[in-house]
């Protein structure tokens, strides 16, 4: 993962490129099971405009063998790749803009020039979900013999099987997709005896 503020920022970590200071090059090698990979990346700052950072990665997985169904070698791919990327972070400073020119005239809450700042587009408290109810049942009997005891149990969760969303995206991309749901009817039997 690309750190804050390296030219890695420019493939791994966009964000972290507000946090870069003058302006830096570099050359990245890495090399793994899949294959190797070099890159050159460039990235400018300049504290009215921001960062911008450019990178050309030269990717090479390996030569493989290509076939049809029945077996017949039909040549080789060379999976070689050339891959552009270019990524500009404008500075929290433009949003700190007079309000008469389209900015806040403040930094948000909690936020410096410096870093990327998030920034809540519905007050929190403000949007809930479908009410969630959930009905759970226990049904046990006690069995005495003697000085010892059992008891047997039937407990049964989430009787009607609800299937309300508990967890919902807050992406932009995916905006309220489910990302949990309530667990589905649930039953267990136990014994518990005692001596």
């Amino acid at each position: 993962m690309g750190m804050d503020g390296t030219t890695e920022s420019v493939w791994w970590n966009p964000s972290g490129l507000a946090r870069m200071h003058g302006t830096s090059a570099a050359i990245h090698h890495s090399q793994s099971i899949g294959g190797k990979a070099d890159a050159v990346s460039v990235v400018a700052h300049s504290r009215l405009l921001g960062s911008f950072g450019v990178s050309a990665s030269l990717r090479d997985f390996g030569a493989s063998g290509n076939s049809d169904d029945s077996g017949t070698e039909g040549g080789t791919i060379l999976p070689r790749s050339l891959i552009y990327a270019a990524t500009y972070a404008a500075p929290n400073s433009d949003v700190s803009r007079p309000v008469a020119q389209g900015g806040l005239g403040r930094l948000p809450v909690g936020g410096t020039e410096t870093q990327t700042t998030n920034v809540a587009l519905i007050q929190p408290g403000s949007l809930y979900g479908p009410r969630f109810n959930q009905i759970d049942a226990r049904f046990g009997k006690v069995l005495r013999m003697g000085r010892t005891r059992a008891v047997v149990s039937l407990d049964l969760f989430n009787v009607l099987n609800s299937d309300t969303i508990s967890s919902a995206s807050s992406v932009y991309t995916t905006w309220l997709a489910p990302a949990a749901v309530v667990a589905p009817r649930l039953m267990k039997v136990s014994l518990t005896y005692d001596f």
